[in-house]
């Protein structure tokens, strides 16, 4: 899984992610990466940019492709994340501090 580790770095350094997944381009905040039920690596993200639609999407990640780490942060996780979302049965990374103050100074 080429993304993998890209996907790790981007939740953990809440940075937003470009990507390629079937065939088309997406933009995203990830917030949850693990394991779906079934046992397919799955990854929880707010769509930034794709087609003009934002919005909850869930991307299985065998199928993402030319991940790139963008420079853009997000610092507070979305209203409405979950970050206990049951679609994921066994989290890998998680992003934490939702609704807490962060130092910037950490970025």
């Amino acid at each position: 899984m080429l993304a993998f580790p890209i996907l790790c770095d981007a939740i953990r350094q809440r940075r937003q992610i470009r990507f390629i997944y079937k065939s088309l381009r997406w933009m995203v905040e990830p917030y949850l990466l693990g394991y779906s039920p079934d046992g397919d690596m799955v990854l929880n993200g707010w769509v930034v940019s794709h087609r003009h639609e934002t919005g909850w999407q869930q991307f299985h990640v065998p199928l993402i492709s030319n991940a790139v780490l963008m420079q853009k942060r997000f610092l507070r996780a979305r209203s409405d994340y979950n970050p206990y979302d049951k679609s994921i049965a066994q989290v890998v990374w998680r992003f934490e501090g939702f609704n807490a103050s962060i130092d910037v100074g950490d970025f």
